[in-house]
């Protein structure tokens, strides 16, 4: 007998000028005798089931039948079918013969959690005992056409048309509690989180997890955030608190956050700041001072390179707190794998470095020599794939460790002696990431010798120098990056020269990629000069403004002094990328402000100015001379009429290495 309300059927299959994805979900969730386009109540039902179970497929948002379904729930078991796309497939094709023109999957991945999207739509429903849901995840294709309706260019490719291509999975939810069951079980109850909006990850939720035993408390991460509280003044998505009355909470906190797995890297837009982030990094918690202006660089630098990476330390503030042992803060993915890291003396870090660089390219010419010899046994397309793998991208990595772990199995079934010799020396084959870190005491002073050395040579390598200005590790001594006028020891009176160009010194080889970047100022392109440098295949040098406490500042508004160095031109943001037709690209703008202004708010300038008044004013001006000089030639520099011979003009000729 059927339940009341039904006065009009159709036991044919019908469409009612509905969608193709739309039709097709009716195929695949009706039953054996369910009947389709079925009037029930003042509406018409997509599938009525022989049970009597009422089918209702939507597949945009359910504002739209929201009071259909609320009328039919009363009265009928009904239950709501939602396509989640898995995967899709965008097909581009013309408006006019709808041929298709082009064919891509798009990099978007739907799954259950974009549900709660729709969810909040109708949260009166979920509670209704005749009321089911099915999630279907799809494989999709999206057919676009252009219309030239829409004023900007980027808007006129529209979808038009949804085709299913084929189930993946099919989700049923009977009640509140199934959904609840997609949310972790652990989840602790001050575990707040916001929703994290990006292309790449619809539907996620990100939050900002204070370590709260490891922090100290410099403050730093509050100046800097961008977010405000808009209900309150003053507050932002992070806050100093006292330490006692959230740590028991934190730290449950932490126990959860630290369950959470990282994203798959193959999957991060890491070239931007927000994707950057969700890299582990394999440099956590340092014993550098509060509010350090290094840490932040090397803490980037291995959230791109970390499980790659051989580090030659010169001694110093970076080797301290890097390798305090037996702690250290340099540490491993879920893979065991992390930076190799090691110090040998103050002055020889470039050396020590470049002595690391020839021996992983002496081990990848033995490797290669004895893969091309083994070859017939081991496979001529694993040979060809792992000698000509260019391992430029995190993809590329993935797949190179992908083939030496396959080598590896092959190699240990073969009784032979090359097989063996090979074995040692298979990692070799994964691109090693070769740096020296170091700061200016190193750079500019004791170690330069090395550092010359280098840039000559041409050889894969990238440099790291953490500019402080300052011997800051060994008591505060002026090094020759020291800015004139700045009080140290051994210029208590004001250092009288102009600092050293050490970037200008390494482009005059033409061919080492040269840096100047400073995280507080603009942390994008830091960002990617650091990428550019490490990705290109000989000498690079990055020269990173890092702010001491040394300045006399207050550490907790340091990043702040960044900004200002670079806005007055006493920090020109730059790069000189050998590659390029133009190598040298001037990556601020022109100053503003007197650098005097700038100058006086740490102690290191203003000591002078209290003690010698007529010494500072004096220095100050030929501070600013300085400034003017060196941005009056970078922009001559930067204004070159590109050259023929300006890309690789003195690059060495060399085999590129992994």
């Amino acid at each position: 007998m059927m339940p009341s309300g039904y006065y009009a059927e159709m036991t044919a299959f019908t469409t009612y000028n509905e969608t193709a994805l739309h039709a097709a979900l009716k195929q695949v969730v009706a039953e054996p005798g369910a009947r389709f386009e079925v009037e029930v109540s003042g509406y018409v039902v997509d599938v009525v089931q022989a049970d009597g179970l009422l089918v209702e497929v939507q597949t945009g948002n359910f504002t739209a039948i929201r009071a259909k379904l609320g009328t039919l729930v009363r009265d009928h078991p009904l239950r709501l079918v939602y396509p989640i796309p898995a995967r899709k497939w965008i097909i581009r094709r013309q408006a006019d013969t709808l041929e298709p023109i082009s064919r891509r999957r798009s990099p978007q991945k739907g799954s259950l959690c974009h549900l709660f999207y729709e969810l909040v739509r109708i949260p009166r429903l979920l509670e209704q005992p005749n009321f089911t849901l099915e999630v279907v995840l799809t494989e999709e294709e999206e057919y676009r056409s252009f219309r030239q309706t829409r004023r900007r260019r980027r808007w006129r490719w529209l979808a038009d048309e949804r085709r299913l291509v084929r189930v993946v999975e099919r989700h049923l939810f009977t009640g509140p509690a199934d959904l609840a069951a997609l949310l972790p079980s652990s989840l602790p109850d001050t575990f707040d989180t916001a929703d994290y909006k990006t292309k790449e990850y619809p539907g996620w939720k990100v939050r900002l997890q204070v370590y709260p035993d490891d922090c100290t408390g410099c403050g730093m991460c509050v100046d800097v955030c961008p977010a405000k509280n808009k209900q309150v003044a003053g507050r932002k998505a992070i806050n100093m608190e006292w330490k006692l009355d959230h740590l028991e909470r934190e730290q449950k906190n932490l126990e959860f956050f630290e369950t959470l797995p990282y994203p798959d890297r193959s999957t991060v837009k890491a070239d931007t700041i927000k994707g950057s982030q969700l890299l582990q990094p394999l440099f956590e918690f340092s014993g550098a001072c509060g509010g350090c202006g290094e840490t932040p660089y090397v803490k980037l630098i291995t959230q791109f390179f970390g499980d790659r990476m051989m580090v030659a330390n010169a001694t110093g503030c970076s080797s301290i707190y890097g390798g305090n042992l037996p702690c250290t803060p340099y540490c491993q993915n879920a893979d065991g794998k992390g930076p190799a890291w090691s110090n040998s003396l103050f002055e020889d870090a470039g050396e020590f470095g470049f002595g690391m660089r020839l021996a992983v390219d002496q081990q990848i010419d033995f490797a290669t020599v004895l893969l091309q010899k083994l070859a017939s046994k081991l496979g001529d397309n694993l040979v060809a794939q792992l000698i000509n793998n260019k391992q430029e991208t995190d993809e590329e990595i993935a797949k190179q460790r992908a083939a030496v772990a396959e080598l590896k199995k092959r190699l240990a079934s073969l009784d032979d002696p090359d097989a063996k010799a090979l074995l040692a020396s298979a990692e070799f084959l994964i691109r090693r990431s070769i740096w020296s870190f170091g700061g200016d005491g190193w750079a500019y002073d004791i170690g330069f010798g090395g550092l010359d050395h280098i840039f000559a040579s041409g050889r894969d390598m990238n440099i790291l120098v953490l500019d402080s200005e300052v011997y800051s590790n060994t008591g505060g001594q002026a090094s020759k990056a020291t800015p004139r006028g700045a009080v140290a020891k051994f210029a208590a009176a004001g250092k009288p020269g102009r600092k050293k160009d050490l970037g200008m010194i390494a482009m005059s080889y033409g061919c080492t990629f040269v840096g100047q970047i400073s995280m507080g100022a603009n942390p994008m392109h830091a960002l990617r000069t650091i990428r550019a440098a490490e990705s290109y295949r000989g000498t690079s040098i990055i020269i990173a403004l890092s702010h001491c406490i040394g300045w006399g500042i207050d550490m907790a508004t340091a990043m702040q002094q960044q900004k200002e160095a670079v806005k007055c031109g006493y920090w020109p943001l730059y790069h000189y990328d050998p590659r390029e037709a133009k190598p040298f690209s001037l990556d601020s703008k022109a100053p503003e402000g007197a650098f005097k202004d700038f100058a006086l708010k740490q102690a290191r300038f203003a000591m002078l100015a209290r003690t010698k008044p007529e010494q500072s004013e004096r220095l100050l001006q030929l501070g600013q001379k300085d400034i003017d000089t060196r941005w009056e030639l970078y922009s001559h520099l930067a204004a070159m009429p590109a050259s023929s011979n300006g890309a690789q003009a003195g690059t060495p000729k060399k085999e590129v290495k992994a």
